[in-house]
């Protein structure tokens, strides 16, 4: 999170990072290293197995937000096209327009897209949707208390 601003937050741009970590002897988990580009290259089978349906499930969930953005723009579309012919004097307040369209255009998955059969097989588990809100739990699937995260989420949101 100490880097989020960092990040464009939209669904057709994505980023895999490669993380190393290890167990020891206590069944501790140690964070090693985190690549920014890791190499893909099937060192064996299994790898190859694993790395081919890893890239095919990321590309799974971007087609699916891209997808379900679009279904929400074309309603949206839709909407203000047919109140403009129906009524020809009808006037658009611009500032509710664009809160409109922020709100349609965030990241996040429509219904039968992304939450369905589409995503059932998917290997990769949802920890964080910052498009549930970034004031809230409910952005990190309510894994977590509130008072792991400070001060951010004092308020219970």
């Amino acid at each position: 999170m100490m880097t989020e601003h960092a990040f464009l937050k939209k669904s057709n741009v994505y980023e895999m990072f490669g993380l190393d970590f290890i167990l020891d002897d206590e069944l501790n988990l140690w964070f090693i290293e985190c690549n920014a580009s890791p190499v893909f290259q099937g060192t064996s089978v299994e790898k190859e197995v694993f790395q081919t349906r890893m890239l095919k499930d990321m590309f799974n969930i971007e087609y699916s937000y891209l997808r379900s953005r679009v279904k929400r723009l074309r309603t949206w579309s839709k909407k203000y096209h047919e109140n403009r012919l129906t009524d020809k004097n009808s006037t658009i307040n611009d500032e509710e327009f664009r809160k409109e369209f922020r709100e349609i255009n965030k990241n996040k998955f429509e219904f039968g897209y992304g939450d369905g059969k589409e995503m059932k097989n998917n290997t990769f588990t949802k920890i964080i949707d910052m498009g549930l809100g970034s004031n809230s739990k409910d952005a990190f699937n309510n894994m977590f208390e509130n008072d792991c995260f400070g001060d951010k989420f004092a308020s219970g949101k």
